[in-house]
Protein backbone atom coordinates (compact mmCIF):
# COMPACT_ATOMS: atom_id res chain seq x y z
CA UNK A 1 0.00 0.00 0.00
CA UNK A 2 1.57 3.30 -1.12
CA UNK A 3 1.60 6.57 0.76
CA UNK A 4 -1.54 7.98 -0.87
CA UNK A 5 -3.52 4.79 -0.22
CA UNK A 6 -2.47 4.80 3.44
CA UNK A 7 -3.46 8.46 3.71
CA UNK A 8 -6.97 7.86 2.33
CA UNK A 9 -7.40 4.65 4.33
CA UNK A 10 -6.47 6.43 7.55
CA UNK A 11 -9.00 9.18 6.85
CA UNK A 12 -11.71 6.62 6.10
CA UNK A 13 -10.96 4.64 9.26
CA UNK A 14 -11.15 7.75 11.42
CA UNK A 15 -14.39 8.76 9.72
CA UNK A 16 -15.89 5.29 10.23
CA UNK A 17 -14.99 5.30 13.93
CA UNK A 18 -16.38 8.80 14.47
CA UNK A 19 -19.65 8.06 12.65
CA UNK A 20 -20.07 4.74 14.47
CA UNK A 21 -19.47 6.28 17.89
CA UNK A 22 -21.88 9.15 17.19
CA UNK A 23 -24.62 6.77 16.02
CA UNK A 24 -24.09 4.47 19.01
CA UNK A 25 -24.39 7.40 21.40
CA UNK A 26 -27.55 8.54 19.64
CA UNK A 27 -29.08 5.07 19.97
CA UNK A 28 -28.02 4.80 23.60
CA UNK A 29 -29.75 8.07 24.38
CA UNK A 30 -33.01 6.64 23.07
CA UNK A 31 -32.56 3.32 24.88
CA UNK A 32 -30.96 4.48 28.13
CA UNK A 33 -34.20 5.57 29.77
CA UNK A 34 -35.66 2.10 29.29
CA UNK A 35 -32.55 0.46 30.73
CA UNK A 36 -32.31 2.94 33.61
CA UNK A 37 -35.94 2.38 34.56
CA UNK A 38 -35.33 -1.36 34.31
CA UNK A 39 -32.29 -1.11 36.59
CA UNK A 40 -33.97 1.17 39.15
CA UNK A 41 -37.03 -1.05 39.44
CA UNK A 42 -34.86 -4.13 39.81
CA UNK A 43 -32.61 -2.55 42.40
CA UNK A 44 -29.47 -3.39 40.41
CA UNK A 45 -26.14 -1.61 40.64
CA UNK A 46 -24.73 0.96 38.18
CA UNK A 47 -22.13 -1.64 37.20
CA UNK A 48 -24.90 -3.95 36.04
CA UNK A 49 -26.38 -1.08 34.01
CA UNK A 50 -23.03 -0.56 32.26
CA UNK A 51 -22.79 -4.28 31.64
CA UNK A 52 -26.23 -4.35 30.03
CA UNK A 53 -25.24 -1.42 27.83
CA UNK A 54 -22.07 -3.25 26.78
CA UNK A 55 -24.00 -6.44 26.01
CA UNK A 56 -26.37 -4.49 23.74
CA UNK A 57 -23.46 -3.16 21.64
CA UNK A 58 -23.26 -6.03 19.09
CA UNK A 59 -26.89 -5.57 18.08
CA UNK A 60 -26.36 -1.82 17.64
CA UNK A 61 -23.13 -2.29 15.68
CA UNK A 62 -24.73 -4.71 13.25
CA UNK A 63 -27.26 -2.06 12.28
CA UNK A 64 -24.77 0.82 12.32
CA UNK A 65 -21.76 -0.58 10.44
CA UNK A 66 -23.25 -0.44 6.90
CA UNK A 67 -24.40 3.14 7.49
CA UNK A 68 -21.06 4.09 9.01
CA UNK A 69 -19.11 2.72 6.04
CA UNK A 70 -21.20 4.71 3.55
CA UNK A 71 -21.07 7.89 5.62
CA UNK A 72 -17.29 7.68 5.97
CA UNK A 73 -16.79 7.16 2.22
CA UNK A 74 -19.11 10.02 1.29
CA UNK A 75 -17.54 12.42 3.77
CA UNK A 76 -13.88 11.62 3.04
CA UNK A 77 -14.10 11.47 -0.75
CA UNK A 78 -16.27 14.59 -0.84
CA UNK A 79 -13.64 16.44 1.17
CA UNK A 80 -10.84 15.14 -1.07
CA UNK A 81 -12.72 16.32 -4.14
CA UNK A 82 -13.66 19.68 -2.65
CA UNK A 83 -10.06 20.36 -1.60
CA UNK A 84 -8.74 19.35 -5.01
CA UNK A 85 -6.65 16.50 -3.57
CA UNK A 86 -8.17 13.89 -5.85
CA UNK A 87 -7.59 16.17 -8.83
CA UNK A 88 -3.90 16.38 -7.93
CA UNK A 89 -3.71 12.60 -7.46
CA UNK A 90 -5.26 11.99 -10.88
CA UNK A 91 -2.90 14.51 -12.46
CA UNK A 92 -0.02 12.56 -10.91
CA UNK A 93 -1.20 9.43 -12.70
CA UNK A 94 -3.17 7.71 -9.91
CA UNK A 95 -5.81 5.53 -11.57
CA UNK A 96 -9.42 4.91 -10.74
CA UNK A 97 -8.72 1.53 -9.12
CA UNK A 98 -6.03 3.00 -6.88
CA UNK A 99 -8.37 5.79 -5.75
CA UNK A 100 -11.19 3.36 -4.99
CA UNK A 101 -8.96 0.75 -3.29
CA UNK A 102 -8.86 2.44 0.18
CA UNK A 103 -12.65 2.69 0.28
CA UNK A 104 -13.01 -0.95 -0.76
CA UNK A 105 -10.47 -2.03 1.87
CA UNK A 106 -12.36 -0.22 4.63
CA UNK A 107 -15.67 -1.66 3.37
CA UNK A 108 -14.22 -5.21 3.39
CA UNK A 109 -12.82 -4.75 6.91
CA UNK A 110 -16.25 -3.49 8.00
CA UNK A 111 -17.81 -6.59 6.43
CA UNK A 112 -15.45 -8.87 8.36
CA UNK A 113 -16.24 -7.06 11.60
CA UNK A 114 -19.95 -7.40 10.85
CA UNK A 115 -19.54 -11.15 10.24
CA UNK A 116 -17.75 -11.44 13.60
CA UNK A 117 -20.57 -9.58 15.34
CA UNK A 118 -23.32 -11.59 13.64
CA UNK A 119 -21.84 -15.05 13.96
CA UNK A 120 -20.18 -14.90 17.37
CA UNK A 121 -20.67 -11.86 19.58
CA UNK A 122 -24.41 -11.34 18.97
CA UNK A 123 -25.60 -14.75 20.26
CA UNK A 124 -23.23 -14.65 23.24
CA UNK A 125 -24.20 -11.10 24.20
CA UNK A 126 -27.92 -11.76 23.67
CA UNK A 127 -27.84 -14.80 25.94
CA UNK A 128 -26.01 -12.94 28.68
CA UNK A 129 -28.28 -9.91 28.32
CA UNK A 130 -31.49 -11.90 28.70
CA UNK A 131 -30.11 -13.96 31.60
CA UNK A 132 -29.14 -10.79 33.45
CA UNK A 133 -32.51 -9.25 32.71
CA UNK A 134 -34.25 -12.32 34.13
CA UNK A 135 -32.16 -12.08 37.30
CA UNK A 136 -33.01 -8.38 37.69
CA UNK A 137 -36.68 -9.15 37.15
CA UNK A 138 -36.53 -11.84 39.81
CA UNK A 139 -34.92 -9.39 42.24
CA UNK A 140 -37.62 -6.86 41.42
CA UNK A 141 -40.33 -9.45 41.99
CA UNK A 142 -38.76 -10.44 45.29
CA UNK A 143 -38.74 -6.81 46.36
CA UNK A 144 -42.48 -6.63 45.65
CA UNK A 145 -43.28 -9.08 48.45
CA UNK A 146 -45.31 -6.86 50.75
CA UNK A 147 -45.10 -7.15 54.52
CA UNK A 148 -48.35 -7.81 56.35
CA UNK A 149 -50.04 -9.25 53.23
CA UNK A 150 -50.49 -12.72 51.77
CA UNK A 151 -48.48 -12.50 48.53
CA UNK A 152 -49.37 -14.87 45.70
CA UNK A 153 -46.08 -15.98 44.09
CA UNK A 154 -46.27 -17.86 40.81
CA UNK A 155 -48.79 -20.67 40.70
CA UNK A 156 -49.70 -22.39 43.94
CA UNK A 157 -47.48 -20.50 46.38
CA UNK A 158 -48.43 -17.92 49.00
CA UNK A 159 -45.97 -15.99 51.18
CA UNK A 160 -46.70 -13.92 54.29
CA UNK A 161 -44.01 -11.70 55.85
CA UNK A 162 -44.60 -9.92 59.13
CA UNK A 163 -41.80 -7.39 58.70
CA UNK A 164 -38.62 -6.62 56.77
CA UNK A 165 -35.55 -5.02 58.38
CA UNK A 166 -33.22 -2.39 56.92
CA UNK A 167 -30.75 -5.01 55.68
CA UNK A 168 -33.39 -6.92 53.71
CA UNK A 169 -33.89 -9.65 56.29
CA UNK A 170 -37.37 -11.13 56.71
CA UNK A 171 -39.08 -11.86 60.02
CA UNK A 172 -42.22 -13.82 60.84
CA UNK A 173 -42.57 -15.86 57.64
CA UNK A 174 -45.41 -18.15 56.64
CA UNK A 175 -45.05 -19.92 53.28
CA UNK A 176 -47.66 -22.23 51.80
CA UNK A 177 -46.44 -24.29 48.83
CA UNK A 178 -49.23 -25.99 46.88
CA UNK A 179 -47.37 -26.39 43.58
CA UNK A 180 -47.67 -30.13 44.11
CA UNK A 181 -51.41 -30.59 44.77
CA UNK A 182 -50.83 -34.07 46.15
CA UNK A 183 -48.33 -32.90 48.76
CA UNK A 184 -49.01 -29.31 49.85
CA UNK A 185 -46.66 -28.00 52.52
CA UNK A 186 -46.68 -25.09 54.94
CA UNK A 187 -43.49 -23.59 56.36
CA UNK A 188 -43.36 -21.28 59.38
CA UNK A 189 -40.06 -19.59 60.26
CA UNK A 190 -38.83 -16.93 62.65
CA UNK A 191 -36.58 -15.27 60.03
CA UNK A 192 -35.27 -15.62 56.52
CA UNK A 193 -33.69 -13.93 53.53
CA UNK A 194 -34.15 -13.99 49.77
CA UNK A 195 -31.05 -14.93 47.77
CA UNK A 196 -30.12 -15.74 44.19
CA UNK A 197 -28.68 -19.25 44.03
CA UNK A 198 -27.53 -20.33 40.55
CA UNK A 199 -29.60 -17.48 39.00
CA UNK A 200 -32.76 -18.84 40.73
CA UNK A 201 -34.31 -16.77 43.55
CA UNK A 202 -34.77 -18.72 46.77
CA UNK A 203 -36.11 -17.86 50.20
CA UNK A 204 -33.89 -19.26 52.96
CA UNK A 205 -35.95 -19.92 56.10
CA UNK A 206 -34.29 -19.97 59.53
CA UNK A 207 -35.50 -21.63 62.75
CA UNK A 208 -38.89 -22.96 61.76
CA UNK A 209 -40.99 -25.97 60.98
CA UNK A 210 -42.42 -27.63 57.88
CA UNK A 211 -45.91 -29.12 58.01
CA UNK A 212 -47.26 -31.63 55.48
CA UNK A 213 -50.78 -33.04 55.49
CA UNK A 214 -50.77 -36.82 55.10
CA UNK A 215 -53.90 -37.72 53.13
CA UNK A 216 -53.64 -41.42 53.99
CA UNK A 217 -54.06 -41.16 57.75
CA UNK A 218 -55.41 -37.61 57.91
CA UNK A 219 -52.57 -36.38 60.11
CA UNK A 220 -50.14 -33.50 59.86
CA UNK A 221 -46.44 -34.38 59.78
CA UNK A 222 -44.16 -31.76 61.31
CA UNK A 223 -40.45 -31.31 60.62
CA UNK A 224 -38.32 -28.90 62.64
CA UNK A 225 -35.42 -27.22 60.80
CA UNK A 226 -32.65 -24.71 61.42
CA UNK A 227 -32.39 -23.75 57.76
CA UNK A 228 -34.61 -24.60 54.80
CA UNK A 229 -34.57 -23.27 51.21
CA UNK A 230 -37.56 -22.92 48.90
CA UNK A 231 -37.43 -21.92 45.24
CA UNK A 232 -39.52 -18.86 44.43
CA UNK A 233 -41.17 -19.07 41.03
CA UNK A 234 -41.09 -15.28 40.66
CA UNK A 235 -40.59 -14.97 36.93
CA UNK A 236 -42.57 -17.94 35.76
CA UNK A 237 -41.49 -21.23 34.19
CA UNK A 238 -39.54 -19.50 31.43
CA UNK A 239 -36.84 -18.24 33.79
CA UNK A 240 -34.61 -21.21 32.99
CA UNK A 241 -35.22 -20.39 29.32
CA UNK A 242 -34.49 -23.80 27.88
CA UNK A 243 -35.76 -22.35 24.58
CA UNK A 244 -33.35 -19.85 23.05
CA UNK A 245 -34.62 -16.99 20.93
CA UNK A 246 -33.26 -16.60 17.37
CA UNK A 247 -30.85 -13.80 18.29
CA UNK A 248 -29.38 -16.03 21.02
CA UNK A 249 -28.47 -18.87 18.68
CA UNK A 250 -25.37 -19.57 16.66
CA UNK A 251 -25.54 -19.98 12.91
CA UNK A 252 -25.69 -23.80 12.93
CA UNK A 253 -28.61 -23.73 15.37
CA UNK A 254 -30.47 -21.38 13.03
CA UNK A 255 -29.85 -23.04 9.69
CA UNK A 256 -30.38 -26.54 11.10
CA UNK A 257 -33.02 -26.31 13.87
CA UNK A 258 -33.72 -29.25 16.17
CA UNK A 259 -36.72 -30.85 14.48
CA UNK A 260 -37.34 -33.02 17.54
CA UNK A 261 -38.25 -29.83 19.43
CA UNK A 262 -41.83 -28.69 19.05
CA UNK A 263 -40.83 -25.04 19.45
CA UNK A 264 -38.21 -25.32 16.71
CA UNK A 265 -40.70 -26.98 14.37
CA UNK A 266 -43.24 -24.23 14.98
CA UNK A 267 -40.60 -21.52 14.37
CA UNK A 268 -38.70 -23.24 11.57
CA UNK A 269 -39.15 -20.48 8.97
CA UNK A 270 -38.25 -17.78 11.46
CA UNK A 271 -35.08 -19.56 12.58
CA UNK A 272 -33.85 -20.32 9.05
CA UNK A 273 -34.54 -16.77 7.90
CA UNK A 274 -32.60 -15.39 10.87
CA UNK A 275 -29.67 -17.62 9.95
CA UNK A 276 -29.56 -16.32 6.38
CA UNK A 277 -29.96 -12.76 7.68
CA UNK A 278 -26.79 -13.26 9.72
CA UNK A 279 -25.00 -14.22 6.49
CA UNK A 280 -26.37 -11.48 4.23
CA UNK A 281 -26.35 -8.39 6.45
CA UNK A 282 -22.51 -8.32 6.58
CA UNK A 283 -22.48 -8.10 2.76
CA UNK A 284 -24.22 -4.73 2.84
CA UNK A 285 -21.18 -2.62 3.89
CA UNK A 286 -19.27 -3.76 0.79
CA UNK A 287 -22.30 -3.31 -1.46
CA UNK A 288 -23.08 0.17 -0.18
CA UNK A 289 -19.41 1.14 -0.07
CA UNK A 290 -18.72 0.19 -3.70
CA UNK A 291 -21.86 1.99 -4.83
CA UNK A 292 -20.87 5.12 -2.89
CA UNK A 293 -17.40 5.00 -4.47
CA UNK A 294 -18.98 4.70 -7.90
CA UNK A 295 -20.99 7.88 -7.39
CA UNK A 296 -18.18 9.88 -5.76
CA UNK A 297 -15.54 8.97 -8.37
CA UNK A 298 -17.91 9.11 -11.30
CA UNK A 299 -17.00 12.67 -12.30
CA UNK A 300 -14.39 15.30 -11.61
CA UNK A 301 -14.49 18.45 -9.55
CA UNK A 302 -17.74 20.40 -9.68
CA UNK A 303 -17.85 23.99 -8.39
CA UNK A 304 -21.55 23.57 -7.61
CA UNK A 305 -20.65 20.85 -5.15
CA UNK A 306 -21.38 17.13 -5.00
CA UNK A 307 -24.70 17.33 -3.22
CA UNK A 308 -26.53 15.59 -6.06
CA UNK A 309 -24.23 12.58 -5.96
CA UNK A 310 -24.43 12.40 -2.17
CA UNK A 311 -28.22 12.66 -2.15
CA UNK A 312 -28.49 10.02 -4.88
CA UNK A 313 -26.27 7.66 -2.88
CA UNK A 314 -28.21 8.23 0.35
CA UNK A 315 -31.53 7.73 -1.42
CA UNK A 316 -30.38 4.46 -2.97
CA UNK A 317 -28.94 3.19 0.33
CA UNK A 318 -32.19 3.92 2.15
CA UNK A 319 -34.25 2.36 -0.63
CA UNK A 320 -32.14 -0.77 -0.89
CA UNK A 321 -32.08 -1.17 2.91
CA UNK A 322 -35.89 -0.86 3.00
CA UNK A 323 -36.28 -3.44 0.23
CA UNK A 324 -33.92 -5.81 2.02
CA UNK A 325 -35.86 -5.50 5.29
CA UNK A 326 -39.16 -6.13 3.52
CA UNK A 327 -37.77 -9.21 1.78
CA UNK A 328 -36.28 -10.53 5.03
CA UNK A 329 -39.61 -10.03 6.78
CA UNK A 330 -41.53 -11.77 4.00
CA UNK A 331 -39.03 -14.66 3.97
CA UNK A 332 -40.23 -15.65 7.44
CA UNK A 333 -43.45 -16.72 5.78
CA UNK A 334 -42.00 -17.87 2.45
CA UNK A 335 -38.51 -19.38 2.42
CA UNK A 336 -38.44 -19.11 -1.38
CA UNK A 337 -37.49 -15.44 -0.92
CA UNK A 338 -34.21 -16.25 0.83
CA UNK A 339 -32.17 -16.20 -2.45
CA UNK A 340 -33.42 -12.63 -2.98
CA UNK A 341 -31.74 -11.66 0.31
CA UNK A 342 -28.38 -12.67 -1.22
CA UNK A 343 -29.23 -11.15 -4.59
CA UNK A 344 -29.80 -7.64 -3.20
CA UNK A 345 -26.22 -7.00 -1.94
CA UNK A 346 -24.73 -8.79 -4.96
CA UNK A 347 -26.64 -6.65 -7.48
CA UNK A 348 -25.85 -3.50 -5.49
CA UNK A 349 -22.14 -4.36 -5.64
CA UNK A 350 -22.32 -5.03 -9.38
CA UNK A 351 -24.07 -1.68 -9.87
CA UNK A 352 -21.26 0.08 -7.99
CA UNK A 353 -18.60 -1.70 -10.07
CA UNK A 354 -20.38 -0.63 -13.26
CA UNK A 355 -20.35 2.99 -12.07
CA UNK A 356 -16.62 2.81 -11.36
CA UNK A 357 -15.92 1.19 -14.74
CA UNK A 358 -17.95 3.74 -16.66
CA UNK A 359 -16.21 6.59 -14.86
CA UNK A 360 -12.80 5.15 -15.77
CA UNK A 361 -13.78 4.73 -19.43
CA UNK A 362 -15.13 8.29 -19.56
CA UNK A 363 -11.85 9.75 -18.28
CA UNK A 364 -9.87 7.57 -20.68
CA UNK A 365 -11.72 9.17 -23.64
CA UNK A 366 -11.50 12.71 -22.27
CA UNK A 367 -7.84 13.47 -23.31
CA UNK A 368 -8.55 12.51 -26.90
CA UNK A 369 -11.59 14.78 -26.99
CA UNK A 370 -9.65 17.64 -25.46
CA UNK A 371 -6.66 17.35 -27.88
CA UNK A 372 -5.90 20.66 -29.66
CA UNK A 373 -6.83 21.02 -33.32
CA UNK A 374 -3.87 21.41 -35.76
CA UNK A 375 -3.30 24.90 -37.09
CA UNK A 376 -4.38 25.52 -40.73
CA UNK A 377 -1.58 25.64 -43.24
Amino acid sequence: MNLLARYITRQLTIGLIVVTVVLILAILLTQSMRLIQFIVEGGASPWMFLRLVFLSMPEFLIAILPIGAVAAILFVYNRLLADGELLVMRSAGVGQAALAAPGIIVAVLTMLLSFLMNLYFLPIASREFRDMRAIIQSNYSAALLQTGDFNAVGEGMTVYIRERDALGGLHGILLHDARDPQNPATMIAEAGVIRDVETQPKVVLLNGQRQIFDRKNGRIQTLQFDQYSVDLDLVGPNFARSYRQPNERFIDELLYPDMTSRSDRNNYERLVTEGHTRLTVPLLPVAFGVMALGFMLRGGFDRRGLSRRILATVALVVGIEAIYLMVAGAARENLMLIPVMYLIPVLTTVFGVVLLTQARARRARRPAQAAPMPAPA
